[in-house]
């Protein structure tokens, strides 16, 4: 095992100069130790440990080892133990350097810190607006840009709304008024959001329309038997609906 040589001053053979020494892992042609050992450290791509560091050639080992501490010194935050070795003379002393393994922990501390900064420095991912939703006391019928037409209404317990869709299921039949072209609501996932992004409500002329043309009031979907609703075309509830009375 290799002698730990961390906590000597640097000789004249080993002490960091500008040329990096050789090493296993990639390091930057920089002059600069704390870059040097931090690009060291990133290069690991796992937590450093003190014998990573004995596996280095002795010049550049003590060259990481040495930023490793001169980050140390420049150290303003309030990580526990990054403050409790500041706080002791033996790492604060120009010359002296933290142990191996103390030397590992500060390299693992420089990266986390590293890549807390990149993240912060990180335009923010815009996050997807949530789905919008008809409110409850908006439920009605709406109709689509491409035409369709949608049902919202509410749930049993009131809290919340869902949509369906006015799909025309085939065949027909004869009613007072004529010919009617036979359909049903039928629930859609997600029509809701839809509707709450691109639908217009109804106005009485389309509901009347429709409501004639399906044989069935277009809003509560009941049959009309009335003869003055027969005749307006729809019941009087779901006329004030639609003319806001």
């Amino acid at each position: 095992m290799a002698k730990d040589l961390s906590n000597l001053a640097p000789s004249p053979a080993t002490a960091p100069t500008g040329q990096p020494a050789p090493t296993r892992l990639s390091t930057p042609a920089s002059d600069d130790p704390i870059q040097v050992a931090l690009t060291w450290r990133l290069a690991l791509e796992r937590k450093a440990t003190d014998l990573d560091l004995q596996d280095e050639p002795a010049a550049f080992r003590n060259r990481v080892v040495y930023g490793a501490t001169l980050w140390l010194r420049a150290y303003t935050g309030d990580f526990d133990y990054l403050v409790e070795l500041q706080a002791r003379s033996r790492v604060k002393q120009r010359g002296v350097f933290p142990s191996y393994r103390q030397a590992a922990g500060i390299l693992n501390c420089m990266a986390a810190e590293a890549r807390q900064k990149q993240a912060k420095a990180q335009p923010a991912t815009a996050q997807p607006a949530p789905a919008t939703r008809i409110a409850v006391e908006d439920a009605g019928v709406y109709k689509l840009p491409d035409g369709t037409i949608c049902k919202v209404q509410v749930t049993r317990d009131k809290a919340r709304t869902y949509a369906k869709r006015l799909t025309e299921i085939g065949g027909q039949r004869a009613t007072e008024g004529g010919t009617r072209v036979h359909a049903e609501y039928v629930y859609e996932a997600g029509l809701v959001q839809r509707v709450a992004a691109e639908g217009v409500k109804l106005t009485l002329a389309e509901a009347k329309a429709l409501t004639i043309r399906h044989g069935f009031c277009i809003r509560c979907g009941r049959h009309l038997t009335d003869a003055k609703s027969v005749e307006a075309g729809m019941g009087p509830v779901c006329i004030r609906y639609f003319s806001g009375a």
